[in-house]
């Protein structure tokens, strides 16, 4: 596990810890001084149970969430309460102990069971919404929730469009039950590739899936880039199970493009939020361009001059394509691994 995923996942649980651990035991034990060992004792109580928490979650969704992939939605939640809900017993237990001493912690235990209870209750709405801001993405949950694009916005935004290589021939040799599974297992695994590198799912269309991150400085901005990196480096470590399963390692074809976008919440009960405009346009079309390179990802000239591209990827000038639809051609270029 990368450090960035460590910290993190236990730096904001241990702030909340601390401030959860200073309430709880001021209103267990009302006429103790508030002095400065009580403080100190009751935030670091809270903290190592936090960061404790947020160190199963993320073993949780290492190591276990993958597994339960196949698994349906109630498994899943059910799952993650019930780890969280054993971890925080195990951590309530030894830092009570830690922080307090045997004596002191004596006196706490009694409240062990109603800890555990609410703790249960609150995983599971917990995991619930985590699930659901897994589907449509933080970001775009927020936004829906907070009703940030009733009205459209005019933003700037970098769109990737990417799609699995040969899908059509592919569905013609294994039948429409078989693709569906590589196309399913292939978005799995690429999945935590683009969220490390911070991407919104616009929406999955077939074999393809559309990304969108904010336009923001050249770091950032090559954040797409080191998604595509990523994504091919997570397919190439699971190259022989797709070997063993269906007899090829898929590949993929990627467009990138930043531009201006529309920004607007669409749909009645089930609502979303779409970016419109020549931006999706022309990410898409490269995307279709994309076959005839070597590397199968192509980039706009736009997306290029703010992006620094991560160390192992060369953009190489393929010149001004004439895209279908579109009567001026786009400078663009090809995005190589070296």
């Amino acid at each position: 596990m990368r450090l960035r995923k460590v910290l993190r996942s236990t730096i904001p649980q241990a702030l909340i810890g601390v401030g959860v651990g200073i309430a709880f035991r001021a209103s267990l034990d009302p006429v103790s001084p508030r002095d400065t060992v009580f403080y100190v004792e009751t935030g670091l109580h809270g903290a190592i149970i936090g960061v404790g928490i947020g160190l199963a979650n993320l073993a949780f969704q290492t190591f276990i969430a993958p597994r339960l992939r196949r698994a349906s939605l109630l498994v899943e939640i059910l799952a993650w309460s019930i780890a969280i809900l054993v971890a925080i017993g195990v951590l309530f237990v030894a830092s009570t102990y830690l922080v307090y001493g045997a004596s002191s912690a004596a006196g706490l235990m009694p409240v062990l069971p109603v800890v555990l209870g609410v703790t249960f209750g609150v995983a599971l709405v917990a995991a619930f919404f985590a699930r659901i801001s897994r589907l449509l993405g933080t970001r775009l949950l927020l936004d829906l929730l907070t009703g940030s694009y009733q009205r459209p916005q005019i933003e700037r935004r970098i769109v990737l469009f990417l799609d699995l290589a040969g899908s059509t021939t592919l569905a013609e040799q294994f039948g429409e039950a078989r693709i569906q599974k590589l196309i399913a297992r292939f978005f799995a695994d690429i999945d935590d590739a683009f969220a490390d590198a911070g991407a919104e799912v616009l929406g999955y269309v077939g074999d393809g899936v559309i990304l969108a991150w904010r336009a923001a400085d050249r770091v950032r901005n090559g954040r797409p880039a080191e998604g595509l990196m990523a994504a091919r480096r997570a397919i190439s470590v699971l190259s022989d199970r797709y070997l063993a399963e269906f007899g090829l390692v898929p590949e993929f074809r990627a467009g990138v493009h930043l531009g201006d976008v529309s920004v607007g919440e669409i749909g009645g009960r089930r609502r979303q939020i779409s970016l419109f405009g020549d931006t999706m346009n022309v990410a898409a079309r490269l995307q279709g361009e994309a076959k005839s390179v070597p590397s199968g990802w192509i980039a706009s000239a736009a997306y290029v001059a703010e992006a620094a591209l991560p160390a192992g990827l060369q953009a190489r000038d393929l010149g001004a394509l004439s895209l279908r639809g579109r009567v001026v051609p786009v400078a663009a270029y090809a995005l190589d691994p070296a």
